[in-house]
């Protein structure tokens, strides 16, 4: 499957899960944000284009319930960086 495809076309896009366990591709470079720059899922910031990592937690916490719990697996390293663009998004989860 490609996994572009489940950013861009959600069947569900109302969608809110008691459960969401995922494995999101790791590092995702060029993953279309110039085409989703305005997207509800992006309460947190947009994502940069060239690591779509920080767009892959807000798609999966976008569709969790409130009460919902959630489970990922990341690459190591995935969500810490020293970087500034990097550090702003650790941050502000």
């Amino acid at each position: 499957m490609e996994h572009r495809r489940l950013i861009f076309k959600r069947r569900t896009p109302d969608l809110k899960a008691d459960f969401v366990i995922a494995n999101p591709p790791f590092n995702q470079k060029e993953w279309g944000i110039d085409i989703l720059q305005d997207d509800a899922r992006w309460q947190y910031g947009t994502p940069p284009n060239g690591n779509a990592n920080f767009g892959w937690m807000q798609h999966m916490l976008y569709h969790l319930s409130p009460r919902g719990v959630l489970a990922t697996v990341l690459a190591n390293g995935s969500l810490s960086s020293n970087t500034s663009a990097k550090a702003k998004y650790v941050k502000t989860w």
